[in-house]
């Protein structure tokens, strides 16, 4: 308990001065959108780092605390960050919690008097190293290594370029991807986390959404897409 303790007000310090950043360089959090837009990043404080979606930001400060906050872009998809904080919390009951991510909610999104959505809820989540390239090589290292397993071949010198139409993997193959964050896990373990994906229809997994935390490999994006 003193360590969740700890980890939520970590968290809670690391947003504060996220936001302090945020307001810095000028950008509203009523209008998230705003801070996808190039034009206004002339402002950007020193450190802060920001990745987005289709349907979030994420920002950064990549000198100080080892978390980052996570905003919808607009109402419609406030969802997908309120399920993801649902899914981590099924995640601890469920015993799966170290290929995920942790993450809280920080601030719930404000609504008017009359119910219209005015600002954005604040969702913090654990950082994760995540470089799309080196995600990239190693699921289709992997997804090589295991072909040739399979058949009796030395991977370090088999030439995949002979068999690419049989293999014909790529390496943002969604179910290659999550084969390879299985990698870790025994077989009991794979199938009670084939079940829970199915169960909150986390399906939006390829190489932008996985990541390490040590020697982990985790899922950073959890929200599932389109349901």
């Amino acid at each position: 308990m003193d360590r969740l303790l700890n980890r939520i007000n970590e968290a809670a310090m690391a947003a504060n001065r996220i936001i302090d950043m945020i307001e810095l360089a000028g950008f509203d959090l009523t209008d998230p959108t705003s801070m996808i837009n190039y034009a206004n990043y002339s402002n950007i404080p020193e450190g802060m780092q920001y990745a987005y979606g289709a349907s979030r930001i994420a920002i950064w400060d990549e000198y100080y605390y080892d978390y980052v906050i996570k905003i919808a872009l607009n109402e419609k998809y406030e969802k997908y960050c309120q399920h993801e904080v649902e899914v981590y919390e099924a995640a601890v009951k469920e015993g799966l919690a170290d290929s995920f991510a942790w993450c809280m909610c920080y601030a719930e999104p404000q609504y008017d008097d009359e119910g219209n959505y005015e600002v954005p809820g604040i969702y913090v989540m654990e950082y994760v190293d995540c470089n799309e390239d080196v995600n990239s090589d190693e699921v289709w290292k992997y997804g090589y290594s295991q072909y040739c397993n399979e058949r009796g071949l030395d991977s370090s010198s088999y030439d995949y370029a002979d068999d690419y139409n049989e293999w014909n993997r790529c390496d943002d193959d969604n179910e290659l991807v999550l084969e390879y964050v299985e990698s870790q896990m025994n077989d009991e373990q794979k199938r009670l986390f084939n079940v829970f994906m199915m169960k909150w229809w986390i399906t939006d997994i390829h190489n932008c959404n996985i990541g390490h935390i040590g020697n982990r490999i985790v899922i950073l994006d959890y929200a599932g897409w389109n349901w």
